[in-house]
């Protein structure tokens, strides 16, 4: 009986931290640009993408004044054969000394 206590405390400790979790925020900006295009007698129209972004960030609280922090977000190239392009993608730890990430971000 008390290895069972004690099983389920502990898993109650791990599962703790996933149910205080924030839900995640998806969020997105779309910056397109549609160009006409004259060269002599050449027309043309051109669909460029110009720094759009879509991502997926959110936060968890650990307690003691602790919360875990994530961002996961891609450039997004319509133009382009490549779509998907890495941009912020961190996981940290944030709490009274500041936020440590661990990851590729750019400057605030």
């Amino acid at each position: 009986m008390k290895k069972n206590m004690i099983a389920l405390a502990i898993a109650s400790a791990i599962a703790a931290p996933a149910v205080m979790a924030d839900a995640p925020t998806v969020y997105g900006k779309v910056n397109s640009v549609i160009q006409s295009n004259k060269a002599g007698n050449d027309t043309g129209m051109t669909v460029d993408s110009v720094a759009s972004r879509v991502g997926v960030k959110g936060s968890a609280d650990l307690g003691n004044d602790l919360q875990a922090v994530y961002k996961f977000e891609f450039e997004v190239q319509m133009d382009k054969g490549d779509i998907l392009k890495n941009r912020n993608q961190y996981v940290g730890l944030a709490g009274g000394f500041g936020t440590m990430l661990m990851g590729r971000h750019d400057t605030p």
